[in-house]
């Protein structure tokens, strides 16, 4: 028979263990920013990656925020098929938290 004072004990563990594995999820997806709506090309080759590169940073600059860094850029989703689809939304990975508040109020 297992002793309940154990038993108890890994529960909580257990459950600390989930508790910060969800606040480092939270922490990692702050720096997320996802765009809807930036004209996607429908070439498909690399020359679209250095497009959405450009479109971002002329955004950031357009925001007032020169300094901020990119860490990655991606297209979310399927390609789409037709031409009179909507372009997929953009995910942009910012290299630091402080970059996303710069951002969202659009002070540099």
């Amino acid at each position: 028979m297992k002793d309940l004072g154990s038993c108890s004990a890994e529960r909580i563990q257990q459950t600390l263990q989930e508790d910060l594995a969800e606040v480092e999820e939270n922490r990692r997806r702050k720096t997320n920013i996802i765009i809807h709506g930036l004209q996607e090309l429908t070439s498909g080759d690399q020359d679209e990656h250095e497009q959405d590169k450009n479109n971002v940073e002329h955004l950031l600059h357009e925001l007032k925020c020169d300094d901020v860094s990119v860490n990655s850029i991606v297209r979310l989703g399927r390609r789409p098929v037709g031409e009179d689809t909507k372009p997929r939304p953009l995910k942009v990975v910012l290299l630091l938290l402080v970059c996303v508040s710069l951002t969202i109020i659009g002070q540099p």
